[in-house]
């Protein structure tokens, strides 16, 4: 447990753990989010594995099978976004501990993410992780 103040930021808080990290020694850590709560032990393992081959922050990905639009201010849509740079983040996410807070992913190696790691929003998305887990 870190006490923090109510006027911490996530980046306090972040750069707070960050410190009491490498205080103990570690050298990387993994940063998850409470909204990405399905994370697969081989996801896990790709982050970890990049870490271990040098990489300083590495964010699981998905590639983006949707269409994406942009519209204008009257909502009326002016384009087509091309899909083939796009991907999706996901959790975890690793990193030096020296590097907390991450304000920036410019620079990320990227893996593999999973499928399954779906960001939810408790409790209206309850259903979906339900199925999610059952299905595994």
């Amino acid at each position: 447990m870190l006490p923090v103040d109510a006027s911490a930021t996530r980046a306090d808080c972040l750069a707070l753990a960050g410190v009491r990290a490498g205080r103990r020694g570690a050298t990387h850590v993994l940063l998850a989010d409470h909204r990405h709560p399905l994370m697969a032990p081989d996801m896990i393992d790709r982050v970890v594995s990049a870490l271990a081959d040098g990489a300083e922050l590495v964010v699981p990905v998905l590639p983006v099978t949707d269409t994406v639009k942009t519209v204008d201010a009257g909502g009326t849509i002016t384009a087509t976004v091309a899909r083939s740079t796009l991907r999706l983040l996901q959790y975890p996410r690793g990193m030096r501990a020296d590097r907390l807070p991450v304000e920036s992913l410019a620079g990320a190696v990227t893996v593999d993410g999973d499928a399954d790691a779906v960001s939810v929003e408790l409790p209206a998305d309850a259903a979906l992780l339900e199925a999610v887990i059952a299905c595994r």
